[in-house]
């Protein structure tokens, strides 16, 4: 399962930005660590620019939040794929929700995906802002 991480106006942050922590200290994001579920909270890890330190913070401590992600099954028909390949270079398509791409000149039940639609809808968070 992956996460997708989110900061205070709901727009995805990606390992390498810099992230300020409530003091206002900039930070580099390495990965999330664990997603908000009831009961728990997320956590991130990040880098310190000054010592190059490496902890484990609480999302809330820079205002993100990080939610769960299920993984695309190995036999859904449509597979996510992470670059443009020399053939098709221009068939590659990308949800602004989830980030996660795709062929859309594949032809499947999913693809083309009508409407600009993700067919990775059914596998989004649930509980997205």
């Amino acid at each position: 399962m992956g996460f997708m991480i989110l900061n205070a106006a709901g727009e995805r942050v990606l390992p390498g930005e810099t992230v300020i922590d409530f003091r206002g200290d900039p930070a580099k994001l390495i990965k999330a660590v664990r997603g908000q579920a009831p009961g728990y909270s997320g956590k991130v890890l990040v880098e310190w620019p000054k010592d190059g330190w490496r902890q484990v913070y609480y999302d809330k401590v820079f205002g993100l939040v990080v939610r769960w992600m299920p993984d695309v099954p190995a036999d859904f028909p449509v597979q996510p794929v992470t670059s443009a390949t020399p053939e098709q270079p221009y068939t590659i398509a990308t949800c602004g929700t989830c980030g996660r791409s795709w062929d859309d000149a594949l032809v499947t039940s999913y693809t083309p995906a009508p409407a600009a639609r993700c067919p990775f809808e059914a596998f989004h968070p649930l509980d997205l802002p």
